[in-house]
């Protein structure tokens, strides 16, 4: 309510958004067996669902002016650089293992992302800058980076039997499943450096990206049960990635919490 309404193209934009996520879903249906398990390591179905449901909510939430434009700015950047890195993975797996109709799909997903970025990027030009807050309380910062380096050291370590997503990379076969991890790290990169300047930003957007990292890593762990490398083999990395993912965003909703009990005090940019 303190914050100026985004430009009115804003919900329709992520809403729309929201429906080229959905193209995610339908692909492992798309792929032979095993290999429609491995889509699950670049984006599982239910990610790609719970990711346009938030749009959706958000978007609804923002039109009736039930949202703050700061928080809206954070989901929508999250969800739509994490989708679209997810989506150029997606493309990348459906070229090797669905065909034409599946990278079609995915380029929908891609297209679903840019347009969040966007809707995001015109809710962060209107919204308030954080004056006077002070520093975050000491618990919940170091939580926050603790979950960070869980999900950042989740890359290097195995998800399965013997593979990284780093070791993915190298060998170049399934280089696709690091693809959203590590637009995940840069997220929280973003969050983490925004908390002294944008604060409601930036704890938006680490709630969004833990959230659906946890989300993300829920998606490997299945995988690797499933059908990476030795079936039913799964190592820390997924653990840790969850692991993570919840802490970065139960820290981020705490810091979150104060801002709106204590009534921060912000101004226009």
């Amino acid at each position: 309510a303190t914050e100026p309404p985004p430009p009115a193209w804003v919900p329709a934009v992520a809403s729309i958004a929201a429906v080229g996520l959905l193209a995610a879903i339908p692909l492992p249906l798309l792929a032979e067996t095993p290999s429609s398990w491995d889509s699950f390591a670049v984006v599982a179905p239910f990610e790609a669902a719970l990711a346009a449901l938030a749009l959706l909510l958000a978007a609804f939430r923002l039109r009736l002016q039930q949202l703050a434009t700061a928080d809206a700015a954070g989901l929508f950047i999250v969800v739509g650089v994490l989708m679209g890195a997810a989506g150029i993975g997606l493309a990348k797996f459906s070229l090797e293992e669905i065909g034409a109709i599946g990278v079609v799909l995915s380029l929908v997903v891609v297209c679903g992302g840019v347009g969040a970025v966007v809707a995001g990027r015109a809710c962060l030009s209107v919204s308030s800058r954080d004056r006077d807050l002070g520093p975050v309380e000491p618990i919940w910062l170091i939580s926050a980076m603790a979950g960070a380096g869980l999900a950042t050291l989740a890359l290097f370590i195995p998800y399965d039997g013997f593979s990284s997503f780093w070791t993915e990379v190298e060998e170049g076969a399934s280089a696709e499943f690091i693809f959203e991890p590590v637009a995940v790290v840069g997220c929280l990169a973003v969050g983490l450096l925004s908390l002294s300047s944008r604060r409601r930003f930036a704890t938006a957007v680490l709630i969004s990206a833990g959230g659906l990292t946890a989300v993300h890593y829920i998606g490997v762990v299945i995988a690797a049960w499933q059908a990476i490398g030795e079936e039913g083999e799964v190592r820390a990395a997924g653990w840790l990635g969850i692991a993570g993912g919840l802490l970065i965003a139960f820290a981020a909703w705490q810091v979150q919490q104060t801002l709106t009990r204590g009534g921060a005090v912000i101004e226009r940019s």
